[in-house]
């Protein structure tokens, strides 16, 4: 069966979609296809940093979104997928709803809320599961002191003053691909991190990501994002709406519903999804 792949792009990260719906593909051949999909399958040029298979949702939920990395791994929430798939879904016709109208989704196996206006689109996370501050991690190149945070995806994020002082480069300078792996396979997590390093200019946050299951660097991260700004406002006095510019220099916002010191209602993700192209691919190859 020849099906089509499109790709999207949410806020420059960049992802092959798949309509499961009469594919019903199991997990099996889902974590199969990803690598043939995300891996130079746009063109032979393009990587993609995920799979997203999109089918129609039940009565509490109205999509269905199951996200694979390029190397398989699946089971984690994936916040600039989430907004290609709403938006994806909204133009397949899986969802009717308008404007600024709250959609139900299920990914990563919780349910989320999104908002679509065009382009752009919100997604709703729970609070964090876990926040841990001022963790001190031992690798090749040293002591790194790094920030905890899971947000249904675990992230270690290091201060430009912590990854500075082992290379005397910038954020915009270090090699992040030499940087991060012996951090995302540290023994101390059993099931590693992404990792993020950014600095703070004029109150605005810049981050560059290294992903787990990418094991690289990608050009944004909406759970990097989410997990920075918390730390931003904990650490940085920085204030809701957070705004932040990864890799892509195509803008993420971060808001919150409650209190950074007491109780948080709900994160807000906040930025933009596109179609970028598509291309067809023979399943049975």
């Amino acid at each position: 069966m020849v099906i089509n792949v499109e790709i999207m792009s949410g806020a420059g990260n960049l992802f092959s979609v798949i309509d499961n719906r009469e594919l019903n593909l199991n997990r099996e051949k889902a974590k199969n296809l990803a690598p043939i999909v995300c891996r130079k399958a746009y063109n032979n040029t393009m990587d993609t940093d995920g799979l997203l298979l999109i089918t129609q949702g039940r009565e509490e939920y109205k999509v269905n979104v199951d996200f694979y990395n390029p190397d398989g791994s699946t089971s984690m929430m994936c916040g600039n997928g989430a907004r290609c798939a709403i938006l994806y879904a909204s133009n397949y016709g899986l969802i009717s709803e308008g404007n600024n109208d709250l959609i139900s989704f299920k990914m990563a196996g919780n349910i989320y809320k999104a908002q679509i206006n065009a382009n752009n689109i919100k997604i709703y996370f729970p609070p964090p599961l876990e926040i841990s501050l001022d963790l001190m991690f031992t690798v090749s190149y040293g002591k790194v002191f790094a920030d905890y945070v899971n947000v249904n995806s675990d992230h270690l994020l290091i201060y430009k003053n912590d990854f500075e002082k082992f290379f005397g480069l910038g954020l915009e300078q270090i090699n992040l691909n030499m940087f991060a792996p012996d951090l995302r396979n540290h023994s101390s997590l059993p099931n590693g991190a992404n990792v993020d390093v950014y600095s703070i200019e004029n109150r605005i946050i810049h981050l560059r990501t290294y992903e787990r299951g990418v094991e690289a660097e990608t050009s944004a991260c909406g759970t990097g994002a989410i997990s920075v700004a918390l730390i931003g406002a904990i650490k940085h006095n920085l204030r809701f709406p957070i705004e932040i510019i990864p890799k892509s220099k195509k803008k993420l916002v971060v808001d919150i519903i409650g209190d950074i010191d007491q109780f948080i209602e709900a994160i807000i993700l906040e930025g933009d999804a596109e179609f970028v192209g598509n291309f067809l691919y023979d399943i049975k190859q």
